[in-house]
């Protein structure tokens, strides 16, 4: 009697869950499982999508296989195994409304990142300037270059001989062509021709941009400028002023005797620290007793 019971039991479980069975089919309609197999996949005289011939996806459901389509795109209305766009289609986005979803991995990113120069989306979906794409029509921001594609870079990237905007027209020569006045760096950044060869590098120097102080020739400094140790000309009224203005310093050492040969050669523009009654004094002892006097040296 225990082993009627007992099948009893079983056959009360089974009639349980079968009844579950039947509510979940009924009421969950979920997808838990499919089959999907794309043109390629469907080859083979016994593949089960090869009856139907789909020229792009075969499902296969419980009532046999039957032909789909890609998204964004639909069933022919004369041949149902073959597919055609959707006018005007819109991708479905699971993005907030302040994000944006690329194409390919279908991730969002910040709205803030698209049309920026930058492939956040590792796909360019966020910086696509073809037409009816993301980046067709969009005004620049401030500090940006509008490339001839309509895409956006940054604008210190213009002329560094790199072509950032993908087209070649952040490189161009009307673009990047220096005047009369200026000196382009290897990098393309235009400067001041004074700033070429006066011991300062204001040019970028890498493996292939040259600075603006190679090939240098010794440099003539005009009259009453001063000759800096490194070749650089200054004002003579920067020199001994306290400032490192010749960038290594040579400005600013020996001033005493600079002082001296500045007052023995009568130059007007006479150093600052220079410029005091004691140009004409003879002894230091003398120079103490005026006010506003700095000994300069011996007598001239």
């Amino acid at each position: 009697s225990s082993s009627s019971g007992a099948t009893g039991r079983n056959a009360s479980i089974i009639a349980q869950y079968e009844k579950l069975l039947q509510t979940l089919q009924e009421e969950q309609l979920l997808v838990f499982d499919v089959k999907v197999y794309s043109k390629d996949s469907q080859r083979g005289p016994y593949h089960q999508c090869q009856e139907k011939q789909c020229f792009d996806l075969c499902l296969l459901t419980p009532g046999g296989p039957q032909c789909a389509c890609n998204t964004g795109y639909q069933p022919h209305h004369t041949f149902p195994n073959m597919c055609q766009e959707i006018e005007n289609f819109t991708m479905p986005s699971h993005c907030d409304k302040n994000q944006f979803q690329c194409v390919r991995d279908l991730r969002c990113i910040d709205r803030r990142f698209v049309c920026d120069g930058d492939n956040d989306c590792l796909d360019h979906s966020d910086e696509d300037a073809s037409p009816g794409a993301v980046c067709e029509v969009v005004g620049c921001t401030k500090g940006q270059f509008e490339c001839s594609n309509n895409r956006c870079i940054e604008q210190h990237w213009v002329c560094d001989g790199e072509d950032d905007c993908g087209d070649g027209s952040d490189e161009i020569n009307d673009l990047c062509t220096c005047n009369e006045m200026e000196f382009r760096c290897g990098d393309g950044h235009c400067i001041p021709s004074l700033w070429r060869c006066d011991g300062f590098e204001d040019c970028v120097a890498t493996d292939t941009h040259v600075s603006d102080e190679a090939n240098c020739d010794e440099k003539v400094c005009n009259s009453g400028d001063y000759r800096c140790g490194n070749g650089r000309c200054v004002f003579m009224a920067f020199v001994c002023d306290g400032n490192d203005d010749c960038h290594d310093n040579t400005d600013e050492m020996f001033c005493e005797t600079i002082c001296h040969n500045v007052s023995a050669l009568n130059i007007a523009s006479t150093p600052i620290i220079c410029a005091t009654t004691c140009n004409a004094s003879s002894s230091e002892l003398e120079c103490t007793q005026k006010p506003d006097c700095s000994w300069c040296g011996g007598s001239v």
